[in-house]
């Protein structure tokens, strides 16, 4: 009984090995992006701006969750009048970020493409902050969200990357707004105020293959005529100072912009009691990804110079999206039901 018992865990072991091998073969094989890309050139959020005007971005930026999280278009629009997309996604590599621009480049001529560097580091931190006992229901809660689990399956396994490029992309048609590229959060993990960025002269080096691929993804944009600015949103759980050092190191050799947020927090304005959606501290929720973003359109208002299209009918669609977006917040904050053909042209 107790041989066949093994024997049966055995085959079980097996089945699972061999299940997993077949479908990482499938998932490469089968289900790679330029596959899927022939079958969909919306192939996920980061791919919004296809359904932009050609032509009609100033700014783009690339990025992983930390960015579609951290800026929203939308208030960019609100304050200046410049139109942006944020073409991000979970774990998003440099090399994703590479062919996102080479199809932005199909279409648009964006003044300033911002590539945030939290893609530098495809590791953790030595020293992770330690979740107090307290927090730590929220903090697994947090881990098992959809979003953060599909994010894992995805980098296991590609061919639950690319499942729903084979759905066809969405249009504006069926959305109840654009966001351009950003993912609404009103969830709000309070969190305590958390020292992580103690100065220090350390780095921690940026290997030399990311430096290669970074080098690529900038020479493209200058290419295309694009002033490439770098960006760090605040990130508690994935940013120090010794990754400050390195990326301004990095951005000094080559006589670029390093906008790195987790040096102002304060003059931010981001509340540790309400702008963080994750008890990690790695992803702003709405409060702290308007409090960021303008922060950022006071930057490039000082260093870059952009045209206000506020009073530009061929852009009157961004009032719209506003007018709607706002009108869908204050349905939802205040408990009614919405309906999406409300805000459908």
């Amino acid at each position: 009984m107790e041989k066949n018992k093994i024997n049966g865990m055995i085959r079980v072991a097996a089945f699972i090995v061999i299940f997993v091998v077949l479908l990482e073969a499938v998932s490469l094989h089968f289900f790679s992006e330029d596959v899927a890309t022939r079958y969909s050139n919306r192939m996920k959020d980061a791919y919004s701006f296809t359904n932009e005007k050609s032509g009609s971005l100033q700014i783009i930026s690339v990025g992983n969750s930390d960015l579609y999280s951290g800026i929203t278009p939308l208030e960019l629009w609100r304050r200046h009048g410049w139109t942006s997309s944020v073409c991000a996604s979970p774990n998003q590599t440099l090399q994703d970020s590479i062919a996102i621009m080479k199809t932005v480049f199909q279409t648009h001529k964006p003044k300033i493409v911002i590539i945030e560097t939290d893609m530098f580091y495809d590791h953790g931190l030595r020293k992770k902050r330690k979740v107090k006992n307290s927090d730590k229901m929220a903090y697994y809660f947090d881990k098992w969200d959809p979003e953060f689990v599909d994010a894992a399956m995805q980098s296991m396994f590609p061919i639950f990357k690319f499942h729903n490029y084979w759905k066809g992309g969405k249009t504006r048609k069926n959305m109840p707004f654009n966001l351009h590229g950003y993912k609404y959060n009103e969830k709000v993990r309070p969190l305590k105020k958390y020292n992580y960025m103690k100065p220090t002269d350390k780095l921690d080096p940026i290997k030399r293959i990311t430096e290669e691929q970074v080098d690529r993804l900038i020479a493209l944009c200058k290419e295309n005529g694009a002033d490439v600015l770098l960006m760090e949103l605040p990130s508690i759980n994935s940013w120090n100072y010794e990754r400050h050092n390195a990326v301004q190191s990095f951005a000094d050799k080559r006589g670029l912009r390093f906008l790195d947020m987790n040096m102002d927090l304060d003059d931010i304005g981001i509340n540790w009691k309400n702008c963080f959606r994750d008890i990690s501290g790695s992803h702003l929720n709405y409060r702290g990804a308007v409090a960021a973003t303008r922060y950022l359109g006071i930057y490039l208002a000082n260093h870059y110079a952009l045209e206000d299209r506020r009073g530009n009918k061929e852009y009157a669609n961004w009032n719209d999206d506003i007018e709607k977006f706002d009108r869908y917040r204050m349905i939802n904050r205040s408990g009614k039901t919405q309906r999406t053909d409300e805000f459908i042209q």
